[in-house]
């Protein structure tokens, strides 16, 4: 999926905003994950501006400019929301390892970016 960011500015729950600087309006990002949970609405993660990793991007700060989904998703649901991202990525424990470093969850996530940016080439 393709999006261009049309706002930096993320309306959060009860109305409080918050800034995203490692955006650029009228860029256009590629969608490596889908989450919509209950209490934090639907969120693009892609690579921004800023990183080398990625983050989460309330979807209302873009349009989509090509609606097609990535072959490397599957769908996860789970009381906590529903999720379209690798299934590498679904496993239990997969996000708070790669957050500290762990070198086989930052090799999967790379690779799996690679596969997934590979496939809007």
């Amino acid at each position: 999926m393709e999006v261009k960011c049309i706002s930096k500015e993320r309306v959060m729950p009860y109305g409080k905003k918050a800034f995203s600087p490692a955006l650029t309006i009228g860029k256009t990002y590629i969608v490596i994950e889908i989450s919509c949970g209950e209490s934090s609405g639907l969120d693009y993660r892609l690579i921004d501006d800023d990183s080398d990793n990625s983050a989460l991007y309330f979807f209302s700060q873009f349009e989509v400019v090509d609606a097609r989904l990535s072959s490397y998703w599957v769908a996860d649901v789970s009381k906590d929301g529903i999720y379209l991202s690798p299934k590498e990525w679904s496993d239990l424990g997969f996000w708070e390892k790669f957050y500290d470093g762990e070198e086989k969850e930052v090799s999967i996530f790379k690779e799996t970016v690679k596969k997934i940016l590979g496939e809007w080439e």
